[in-house]
């Protein structure tokens, strides 16, 4: 497991959690499963989750956007993805979507989920 960073379009540090099998290259020759949610002061907080494994053992990198709107990084970042800056959650989304693949997977062989006021995005890849 491993932290990396996207810059959203307004020069604002995204935290990208990741998990991968040990030793795998982060070259973006393999697929990125992306997960996110920014809504409500909800932290999307890092456990295990026995789910991903079936992916992680077939090469499937994971990763979720600590988007703004979520609890991750305290009240100023829940403001910051709420009411009239609540395009940011989705701008980075697409941010995270956009860096993390760049590093971790081919074009075309990234999957995203998202739920509720979270997930309001939708993406060609």
């Amino acid at each position: 497991m491993e932290q990396i960073y996207a810059t959203a379009s307004d020069g604002v540090k995204i935290p990208i959690s990741v998990v991968h099998l040990k030793g795998a290259k982060l070259d973006g020759k393999g697929p990125l499963y992306l997960t996110g949610y920014g809504s409500y002061g909800i932290s999307y907080d890092i456990g295990f989750n026995s789910d991903l494994f079936s992916m992680v053992d077939r090469g499937v990198v994971a990763a979720v956007a600590h988007i703004r709107g979520g609890g991750e990084m305290g009240k100023a970042w829940h403001d910051d993805g709420r009411m009239m800056h609540k395009k940011n959650t989705f701008t980075d989304f697409v941010a995270s979507g956009v860096s993390a693949g760049a590093r971790i997977r081919l074009e075309g062989r990234l999957a995203i989920e998202g739920r509720s006021a979270g997930g309001l995005w939708s993406a060609q890849s």
